[in-house]
């Protein structure tokens, strides 16, 4: 007698196995009787093919035709299906959480802009902690096992799951009451500098925050925005959190770091800030803040703003002392101006004596140049000799 498991697992490796051989494809989602559809390296792509093989007959037979069925198949892939309300059955497949994600290969994809890897990484090293969210859940596991494997190059980082990054120490055993919290504190006990928390929900990320742990927390949290995380943390100051990273979808549907809430004391990036896509390809619609931005201290002052919306190109000009050639064009002042105002700064500047430069020494043969226009046939240097032959070339 067969085992349904295996089965099912064969059929699955039948219909969907050569997809997910791709180490860039974390799942697929097919429709019975339609195209299915990969999540490669957080982008869904739409694949000309139909799926062939007994899957969805074998899923009929385990009862996904009438209520949502899930199993964990060999190979760390997590099966889900279900029934639609036409009578087709769904299949979603999910691989398991990739282990070697770089962040160096994220920012070259476009999820990570330039410069911010080393402020996600600052956070877990001043112990602040970070928080990754957002509708790409792909993109959010890979965001959340780079800064894993980049900290783990100094830092002990222990899993609080099954989900364990490379270079990471896998989660405790624990006897008794085997839970998060439990987990963290053991993880503690036992050399941890980083607890990183793989798909966790706000219920656990607000347990494990209340628990006030010793070390700081690197975590993935199953939520779309920050409005349901501040919601769900409910008393908790957003501040508990340390960094949060929102992983969103461009207008293209490539996954993007969208928003950073939280100072890692490694920039001087606002609280709460959207952040540039690094992408060429990318929609300019997407909300950027400039980092060449004026600093308050090194604005020019007030006073050299314009009082009128309507002020035309040229209105810090117009109340200037005019030159005695423009008498006309702009008209004198009957008052000094006020100090610290543009117009002092101009007047300063026209008071300045001028200066004209030296004229230079004149070349060596210029004497010997003057009264042929500047031209001669010979070498530089060289003096004109006269050879007594006549205009005719005769002697």
């Amino acid at each position: 007698m067969s085992d349904p498991l295996i089965d099912l697992a064969t059929a699955t490796a039948a219909a969907l196995g050569a997809l997910l051989l791709d180490k860039d494809v974390s799942g697929v989602d097919v429709v019975e009787g339609g195209l299915p559809e990969l999540v490669r390296r957080g982008r869904r792509e739409r694949l000309q093919l139909l799926v062939e093989g007994p899957l969805f007959a074998v899923l009929r037979e385990r009862g996904a035709d009438n209520a949502l069925f899930e199993v964990d198949l060999p190979g760390g892939v997590h099966l889900a299906a279900g029934p639609l309300l036409d009578g087709r059955v769904a299949v979603s497949v999910r691989r398991a959480a990739p282990t070697d994600v770089n962040l160096s290969d994220l920012v070259e994809e476009g999820l990570v802009p330039v410069g911010v890897p080393d402020e996600l990484v600052a956070a877990l090293h001043l112990g602040l902690g970070l928080v990754v969210l957002g509708p790409a859940s792909s993109a959010r596991t890979r965001l959340s096992v780079a800064v894993a494997r980049a900290v783990s190059k100094q830092l002990r980082v222990m899993a609080l799951g099954t989900d364990v990054p490379a270079q990471s120490v896998p989660a405790p055993r624990v006897a008794g009451d085997d839970d998060l919290v439990t987990r963290a504190r053991a993880a503690s006990a036992l050399g941890a500098d980083v607890l990183y928390a793989h798909a966790v929900t706000v219920v656990e990320l607000a347990s494990l925050l209340r628990a006030s742990l010793p070390v700081p927390l690197l975590a993935s949290v199953a939520v779309s925005n920050m409005a349901l995380l501040r919601e769900g943390l409910g008393t908790l100051s957003p501040l508990t959190v340390g960094l949060a990273a929102v992983v969103g979808f461009d207008p293209e549907g490539c996954p993007r770091l969208l928003e950073l809430h939280g100072d890692s004391g490694a920039s001087s990036s606002s609280p709460s800030s959207s952040l540039p896509s690094s992408s060429s390809s990318s929609s300019s619609t997407l909300s950027s803040v400039d980092d060449d931005t004026v600093a308050p201290d090194d604005a020019p002052p007030a006073e050299w703003a314009s009082q009128d919306i309507d002020d035309d190109p040229g209105w810090e000009l117009g109340p200037v002392q005019s030159p005695s050639s423009l008498p006309s064009l702009l008209p004198a002042s009957t008052s000094p101006p006020a100090p610290g105002s543009f117009d002092a700064a101009l007047q300063s500047v026209a008071r300045r004596p001028s200066y004209t430069p030296r004229a230079p020494a004149p070349h060596p043969q210029h004497s010997a140049l003057r009264g042929t226009g500047g031209l001669t046939f010979e070498a530089p240097g060289a003096s004109v000799v006269d050879d007594g032959s006549g205009d005719d070339g005769e002697p």
